[in-house]
């Protein structure tokens, strides 16, 4: 009886020191910062703005006040130029005017935040084009590439598994093997867009980068687990 007695302390006492070391860890560990999202409208005779992302400012998410900033000026110089002879042979005006739309996604991690910033603008023509911006910090505020999260070389093993995922997924009156080619090539431009999840990086590709027009942003996920080898150790 007394040894029973000392086999359930000694269990007891294990099952304390594994839960504390678990809230331990778990205090301190780095709290990821989530930015909130600001809103801004605008109208002019000729456009709309509507803009939805992370507040930020030079010093602070200074990726994301730069790409925004960017984003709106550029818009803002297109409306601007138009002059009353250019608008009315366009037929611009009433319901057909110039339009800006940015919206923003957020994605988690334990280690990670990322912010999916996407770009509509519509400056005439038969239909408007979306681009899309990603923006991942680490818990203390530091931007990230993708040279952080994987383990050089990763670009070729990461290119052969989207061209495979795209040829295997996109319906065939939309697959052009010539774009997917040369959109899921090994180059860093053809992955700039990208964002993690404690289980995936998701890779963005952009409206015409694999595929026609209306085929839309397309979106790649690898399981972490799978490219295991090539990714560092902190971010697996």
């Amino acid at each position: 009886m007394k040894n029973i007695n000392k086999i359930l302390v000694i269990l007891a006492i294990v099952a304390v020191v594994v839960c504390l070391f678990f809230v331990a860890e778990k205090i301190s560990a780095p709290k990821i910062f989530v930015a909130p999202l600001i809103s801004e409208k605008s109208q002019t005779q000729y456009s709309t703005s509507d803009a939805s992302y992370p507040r930020s400012s030079a010093t602070k998410l200074p990726e994301v006040f730069d790409f925004v900033q960017k984003s709106e000026k550029d818009f803002a110089d297109d409306v601007a130029a138009i002059t009353p002879a250019e608008a009315e042979a366009t037929d611009l005006g009433g319901d057909r005017i110039y339009n800006l739309t940015i919206t923003t996604q957020i994605a988690t991690s334990t280690k990670t935040v990322s912010y999916i910033i996407y770009v509509y603008t519509f400056e005439g023509g038969a239909h408007g084009e979306t681009n899309v911006a990603t923006f991942t910090y680490d818990a203390g505020g530091k931007f990230l590439t993708l040279g952080d999260i994987f383990v050089s070389p990763y670009l070729p093993e990461i290119s052969n598994l989207a061209r495979t995922y795209f040829y295997d997924t996109i319906d065939d009156g939309y697959l052009d093997k010539d774009m997917v080619d040369s959109g899921t090539a090994p180059t860093a431009e053809n992955y700039s867009a990208w964002y993690l999840t404690d289980k995936n990086i998701v890779f963005v590709f952009q409206q015409y980068q694999v595929g026609p027009g209306a085929l839309g942003v397309q979106e790649f996920t690898v399981d972490k687990n799978s490219v295991a080898d090539i990714i560092s150790p902190k971010y697996k």
